[in-house]
């Protein structure tokens, strides 16, 4: 390997660190004082003028959990992926933390977008109702992460750490101006609606009350996001400033959709998130999975049908048979209390 190359290696390389960091300025002074050098020389690392030293990347790789062969294409079907593991509460925080991170970057980027292929509701649209949010964390928390502190909990909203609530806003809210489209089945609504069931069937609501309450939030999230498609635009339609238009495309596929997928574009490259094992998540950013990845989405959303700013009629028929299944479940709770 040349000279030049080595030096697009290494800014490749700390492009990627920066990525998991977040916005440049915290990423340089973390890197400086990690490597315990001065902003101009971390500066300069970044412009491949000056070379890490070995230790440097030894250094790096075990604190971003970046390998070198994540830089790029390796052999013909090998493929680097970043496992990002949530088995214990502080795993879970980082979780958030991190991924309200990558979505600010994605939407302070010239070419930011995100692409979901959805088996769940993207949890995005939950953070926008305090209760239904709430419920969401605790759940995920509680039977995913196995929160000890958990273990003998009934779901109440206090019992979720303020923290999460607010970065899960922050979350909410930065999604909401990043150009996107979304692909859902009839089936994608399912997992949240059972979980409520079972929470309810299973005494785990601490009031039937707190029950009705994620109950109708749901509703009101299908409401709204109704609304949002009609009109094409992700952001706050009742907000008074000016919005993006045109930044949301949202599809119904006939198609069954084995996990979420989502393909991210920013300035400094694509990325892959795909979920596995309910709630964990596999990273890569390898071009060539992402750009084959790319392709299965392309033709999934041409075999699918767009009913955000057209289709009136199949919006109208997709939006009112999730209701029913909402209404479904909120009657059930009114009859059985």
């Amino acid at each position: 390997m040349d000279e030049q190359q080595e030096m697009k290696l290494q800014v490749k390389f700390l492009n990627l660190i920066k990525r998991k960091i977040g916005p440049e300025n915290s990423a340089v002074y973390e890197l400086s004082e990690l490597l315990g050098v001065s902003i101009d020389s971390i500066y300069r690392r970044m412009r491949g003028e000056t070379d890490l030293s070995f230790e440097e990347i030894m250094l790096l790789t075990r604190k971003y959990s970046v390998s070198m062969d994540m830089l790029g294409d390796s052999a013909p079907g090998m493929v680097a992926f970043h496992y990002s593991m949530l088995d214990n509460p502080d795993h879970f925080r980082r979780h958030w933390i991190a991924m309200l991170n990558d979505l600010q970057q994605i939407r302070a980027s010239v070419r930011g977008e995100v692409i979901y292929a959805a088996i769940d509701i993207p949890i995005f649209h939950h953070f926008r109702y305090p209760a239904l949010m709430n419920f969401k964390l605790f759940y995920w928390q509680r039977e995913v992460i196995s929160d000890p502190a958990l273990k003998d909990q009934k779901f109440s909203e206090e019992l979720v750490d303020p923290a999460i609530q607010q970065v899960a806003s922050g979350i909410y809210e930065a999604y909401s101006r990043i150009p996107s489209s979304e692909i859902w089945t009839e089936e994608t609504l399912n997992s949240t609606v059972k979980q409520i069931r079972f929470y309810y069937d299973s005494g785990l609501f601490a009031s039937r009350e707190d029950a009705i309450r994620v109950t109708n939030e749901l509703i009101s999230e299908f409401d709204y996001l109704e609304k949002q498609i009609e009109h094409g635009n992700k952001a706050d339609l009742l907000a008074s400033e000016p919005q993006r238009e045109g930044n949301f495309s949202f599809y119904v596929s006939d198609i069954e959709i084995g996990s979420n997928t989502v393909l991210t574009r920013r300035d400094g490259g694509d990325s892959i998130y795909m979920g596995f094992q309910t709630f964990n998540t596999i990273i890569t950013t390898n071009s060539r999975f992402c750009s084959d990845t790319e392709l299965w989405l392309k033709n999934l959303i041409r075999k699918s049908n767009l009913i955000s700013g057209v289709s009136a009629k199949q919006r109208y028929q997709f939006f009112q048979s999730q209701r029913n299944k909402v209404n479904r479940l909120r009657e059930y709770i009114l009859r059985e209390g």
